[in-house]
Order: structure tokens, then sequence, then C-alpha cells
């Protein structure tokens, strides 16, 4: 696990730590051909819009530009 939901706090910076640093670790695992980075975000429905938000804030900030969200629900 990266991080748990509990430890996310509302604050000033979007960045979420242990998920930049992960994020990173991975871009430099990963070949720079082709150049852009892809990344899908899976998330329940009952995760806030702020959560996801920043989630592809710290995404972008680690290099990853091109973003699929998959959100789950049941029915």
């Amino acid at each position: 696990m990266i991080t748990a939901l509990e430890t996310i706090v509302p604050g000033d910076s979007l960045t979420l730590p242990s998920l930049y640093d992960w994020m990173l670790q991975q871009k430099e695992k990963i070949s720079s051909d082709p150049p852009g980075r892809e990344v899908m975000i899976q998330s329940d429905k009952e995760i806030e819009f702020e959560i996801v938000k920043r989630v592809m804030y710290t995404c972008s900030k680690a290099g990853y530009d091109d973003f699929t969200i998959l959100v789950m629900q049941e029915g």
C-alpha cells in the first residue's frame, strides 16, 4: 500500500508525498519511449473528488500526463 485514505488530510498542498515518491520510482523503471506516461486511476464512487483531484495532480507533477479515470459503482 502506498498510502491509506485515512492518512490523507486536507491541506494547502495538492501533492500527496508518498504517492509522488512512488510515482518517481516507477518512472525510473520504465523506458522513456514513448515520452508520455499513462496512468489509470481506479476509484470507488464513495471517494471524494478532492482526493481524486489530488491523486491526478500528484501524478502530473511526477511526469505522468495521460489520465484515464475509472469509477466503480455497484449495480
